[in-house]
């Protein structure tokens, strides 16, 4: 069967055959069968969809559990970064946040999407790091290191934004691009080079043989017009952009949004995601590169026109 996750939406979608049905993130193994209408609906505006080919049951519910894993991380670190919490529930957070970077794979996502894109103003590093409990070590360990590279990090995403337009094919894939490159370490890997002062020609290397990146038009000279700028040390040439407040990305939130307890513990979402004025669906939905929802559901539309009574049109 073929598959589409999603941790945000909490929702993998199966197309088996003619089949359509998808899991839910946290009751593995029930299955529910869809309707091509149904199936439009299922990820809402999550950004964060991965295609599966070829995959056993099994393997898409532990892929779905896993990306759920990583996105409530992620919700997590952003509600510690939150200067406009109040301080126990950012304390809370970093509680939970060191459970969950225990898992190398979660803190790696985690570190791969906070170092694709410079914290804007309204993210508190210096409150995140007061709000951590004498014993958490590794959120501590991930804050210090996120301030101390936040120009390097600056100077790789703005040399990203330096690569021309005519090599995507439109904004839409240009944001795909981005999202492959920070979901797959990219940006990660290119700080932590810069910062040492080491050489990218190996980094290229294996970038160029990575297997969801290939899947992007023009891979290849996108690595190379991005790398372009960085090997020239082009440091003071780099545009000095002014970061935007949170507050001029996402509107004001209605009254009744807020973080709410729920399962284990304290969850960056209300229904099934953050709304509104919070960093964390700010920062995660408009400004760390997550693929968009848009072009994914063109390619949904493509796969659901196939099947007997199909449509490619959203009501």
């Amino acid at each position: 069967m073929n598959a589409v996750v999603s941790g945000q939406a909490g929702v993998a979608f199966l197309l088996d055959g003619d089949t359509l049905s998808s899991l839910q993130a946290g009751h593995p193994g029930e299955v529910i069968r869809r309707s091509p209408g149904e199936v439009r609906l299922l990820f809402g505006d999550a950004r964060d969809l991965q295609f599966l080919e070829d995959v056993e049951l099994e393997e898409v519910s532990s892929r779905l559990e896993r990306a759920n894993e990583e996105v409530d991380a992620l919700h997590l670190a952003l509600i510690l970064l939150d200067e406009s919490l109040e301080p126990d529930t950012r304390r809370t957070a970093a509680e939970e946040l060191e459970e969950s970077l225990e898992t190398g794979e979660i803190r790696r996502f985690v570190e791969n999407i906070l170092h694709a894109h410079p914290l804007p103003r309204g993210a508190d590093l210096v409150g995140a790091l007061a709000s951590c409990p004498g014993n958490a070590n590794l959120t501590r360990r991930l804050l210090e290191r996120l301030g101390s590279l936040q120009g390097v990090i600056a100077e790789v995403y703005f040399a990203w934004e330096q690569i021309p337009e005519e090599l995507f094919d439109g904004k839409r894939d240009r944001a795909y691009a981005q999202s492959i490159a920070a979901r797959e370490g990219f940006f990660r890997d290119l700080v932590a080079l810069r910062a040492a002062d080491g050489s990218i020609d190996r980094f290229l290397s294996a970038a160029l043989l990575n297997e969801a990146f290939r899947g992007v038009r023009d891979y290849r000279d996108i690595l190379r017009t991005w790398l372009f700028s960085l090997r020239l040390d082009q440091r003071e040439k780099l545009p000095r952009i002014e970061l935007e407040p949170v507050d001029s990305i996402v509107a004001e939130a209605a009254a009744d949004d807020r973080y709410v307890v729920k399962g284990r513990g304290l969850l960056a979402r209300t229904e099934r995601r953050t709304r509104g004025r919070d960093i964390a669906m700010a920062l995660l939905i408009q400004r760390w590169g997550l693929t968009s929802v848009q072009a994914h559901r063109s390619m949904i539309d493509r796969v659901l026109a196939s099947q007997p009574g199909g449509s490619a049109n959203y009501s």
